[in-house]
């Protein structure tokens, strides 16, 4: 299920900067950013994405709040992973694969 994967050992400098989503985004070969949600639960990985022009689904359980989570620039917000996974059908993700499979 996972095609690559980037670590903290890959880049420089951590969260709150964008070089771990950046280096990402080059590992899957380039990525249009508009392309891609990151599901995150804190506002430092929130605001890492946002500089890298990405949007974030925020999950409440990484201790960070709501406030924090919407000021850090989050689209939308779960309680936690099976929150996101129950509320699959209404959540950013769907609408993004939606918007995938349009442009293919």
């Amino acid at each position: 299920m996972v095609d690559s994967e980037v670590s903290a050992d890959d880049v420089k400098r951590s969260k709150p900067h964008p070089d771990i989503f950046l280096a990402a985004l080059e590992e899957l070969g380039n990525l249009d950013p508009e392309t891609v949600i990151v599901i995150g639960d804190t506002r430092y990985d929130a605001a890492a994405a946002d500089k890298a022009k990405l949007r974030t689904i925020g999950l409440l359980c990484g201790g960070s709040t709501k406030v924090e989570l919407l000021e850090a620039g989050c689209i939308a917000l779960y309680l936690h992973p099976a929150d996101l996974l129950a509320k699959y059908h209404s959540s950013p993700l769907s609408k993004g694969v939606q918007h995938a499979k349009k442009s293919k």
